[in-house]
């Protein structure tokens, strides 16, 4: 897991005006310190421009996947639930056998979103839903084994298979995120073009209200980028209530109320 995602919102948002704050506190000190105005025109328009390029596009992609992120889980969802219907195909007793196991399957989502980002949590329902996978592929190869030529194989073992091939699906999507590197070099733009604005010559006062607008501004693009790849922490989580799982459909449609289960 990495570093980044593990920290607080509020620890991530604490550094990070802070330290745009320094910046220009710097860039003010500089400035009164070493006058060099000519030098440092010319060098903000082009850290300025590199800030913003750079901030447009990792913002972009960071809300792709996102989106990824959320088709992937419908597409499980959806998964799911055909599957749980073509079981009806099944005789006994391996229709309820493999119902039973479907039931804790969707159960064991609603048990990883409350993980959250507790490893040890998040590790044990992981390993228990791909042994539940596998013991749904040893329930089907036997009734397949039974009756090889019932037509029900056709709709029953395409809707499994599309069913676990979703899951990796989720989890690849969970796991792509914005490498640590670029956030890091992001940071650092953004405390360079700090230092730059905030350098002003001797006799030109300091505009407060100017540092909290650029202050505002870049913090807070950086902040939801981060955001963006935590989606189980900060500020855009969608709703963390669940549901009370009565009835197997409702159980499976809750989860599509719920794009945060595995992403």
């Amino acid at each position: 897991m990495s570093w980044i995602y593990s920290f607080h919102f509020a620890v991530l948002a604490t550094v990070v005006v802070t330290s745009v704050l320094g910046a220009l506190e710097i860039g003010r000190r500089l400035g009164r310190a070493a006058p060099i105005e000519e030098q440092a025109s010319t060098v903000a328009a082009p850290i300025l421009a590199l800030v913003g390029l750079l901030l447009a596009f990792s913002f972009s992609m960071a809300g792709d996947r996102q989106a990824t992120r959320r088709a992937a889980i419908l597409q499980e969802v959806n998964s799911i639930e055909t599957f749980w219907l073509r079981t009806s195909l099944v005789p006994e007793p391996t229709r309820s056998e493999m119902r039973d196991r479907v039931r804790r399957y969707v159960d064991l989502h609603f048990e990883h979103l409350q993980a959250g980002i507790e490893e040890a949590r998040t590790q044990k329902t992981e390993e228990e839903a791909a042994r539940l996978q596998q013991e749904l592929w040893a329930l089907l190869i036997d009734d397949a084994r039974r009756e090889p030529e019932a037509s029900r194989q056709t709709l029953v073992i395409p809707a499994l298979n599309s069913m676990l091939n979703d899951t990796v699906r989720v989890i690849a999507a969970r796991e792509n995120r914005l490498p640590d590197a670029i956030y890091l070099y992001l940071f650092l733009l953004v405390v360079s073009a700090g230092v730059v604005v905030g350098y002003r010559p001797r006799n030109e006062r300091t505009s407060w209200l100017l540092w909290t607008i650029f202050t505002v501004v870049v913090s807070g693009v950086l902040l939801i980028l981060l955001d963006l790849d935590r989606p189980r922490r900060g500020l855009l989580q969608t709703d963390t209530k669940l549901p009370a799982p009565a009835r197997e459909p409702a159980r499976l449609s809750a989860l599509s109320l719920h794009p945060r289960i595995t992403a």
